[in-house]
């Protein structure tokens, strides 16, 4: 299930090609393919086991530590 993730988001495959090189029918492959988001979302702790999607989701404000500031050369 996670080749179907990899494939799509990090190779740009399409679903239909996708589908035709594995013998998949049709439309088999947006169904693997949330699933497989759907559990990385739940690894990474963006939707909640009750349905909520992205009720936890939190926007990514920056890389660095609490209270980091970047220095730049002046």
């Amino acid at each position: 299930m996670a080749m179907v993730a990899l494939d799509v988001c990090c190779f740009h495959l399409g679903l239909e090609q996708l589908e035709k090189s594995r013998n998949w029918p049709k439309r088999s492959g947006k169904v693997v393919l949330q699933l497989s988001l759907r559990r990385l979302a739940e690894y990474y702790g963006l939707s909640s086991t009750e349905n909520e999607a992205w009720s936890s989701y939190r926007p990514l404000s920056g890389w660095g530590a609490e209270g980091y500031r970047p220095k730049f050369p002046e």
